[in-house]
C-alpha cells in the first residue's frame, strides 16, 4: 500500500496541479491579450473609416460653400431672371448636395458594419478554437485524476478507523 501511495504521490503532487493550473491561466491570459488586440485593430479601422467620412464632410462642406456663393453670385448677375428659376436651381443643387452626402454615409456605414461583422465572426471562430482545446485539456484532466476519488475514499476510511482505534486506547479499552 505505501509503495502505491508513493508512487501516486509522485505521479500527482500538487505542484504538477497547479503547474497545471497556472498554464491554464496564461493561455487565457495569451487569449484574452490577442482579443485586446484584435479589438484594438477594429478599433483603428473604424478611426480610418470615420476619418475618412470626416475629410468627405469638409470637402462637402467647401463643394456647398463654393455651390452657395456661386449661387449668389448668379442672383447677382441675373436680378433680372425670373425668381423661380433662382429657387429652382438652389433646389435642385441642394438636393444633389444631400444626395452625395447620403450615399457617402451609406458607404462609411456599410465599412464600419462590415468590420464589425468580420471582428464578431473571427472572434467566433477562435472561441470555438479555444473551446475545443479547452475540452481537450478537461478530458485529459479528467483522465489522470481518476484514481485519485477511490484513494481519497480509502484514505478517510483508514483515517476513521484510526481515529476509532485511538479514541478506543484513550478509553482504555484496547
Amino acid at each position: 500500500m505505501d509503495n502505491f501511495m508513493d508512487k501516486l504521490a509522485q505521479k500527482w503532487n500538487a505542484a504538477e496541479l497547479i503547474k497545471a493550473n497556472s498554464a491554464a491561466e496564461a493561455m487565457e491570459l495569451k487569449r484574452l491579450r490577442d482579443q485586446v488586440a484584435e479589438y484594438e485593430a477594429i478599433l483603428q479601422e473604424m478611426r480610418k473609416v470615420n476619418l475618412s467620412n470626416s475629410e468627405l464632410t469638409n470637402t462637402s462642406k467647401q463643394l456647398l460653400e463654393e455651390g452657395i456663393q456661386e449661387l449668389v453670385a448668379l442672383i447677382e448677375q441675373e436680378k433680372n431672371a425670373p425668381t423661380s428659376d433662382v429657387v429652382q436651381v438652389v433646389k435642385d443643387s441642394f438636393a444633389e448636395t444631400q444626395e452625395c452626402i447620403h450615399v457617402e454615409n451609406v458607404k462609411v456605414y456599410r465599412n464600419v458594419q462590415a468590420v464589425v461583422v468580420d471582428g464578431f465572426k473571427n472572434q467566433a471562430e477562435v472561441m470555438a478554437g479555444k473551446s475545443i482545446e479547452l475540452k481537450k485539456e478537461n478530458e485529459i484532466l479528467q483522465k489522470k485524476c481518476r484514481g485519485i476519488k477511490p484513494l481519497i475514499i480509502i484514505l478517510l476510511l483508514v483515517s476513521l478507523v484510526n481515529t476509532g482505534l485511538i479514541v478506543v486506547q484513550i478509553l482504555g479499552i484496547l
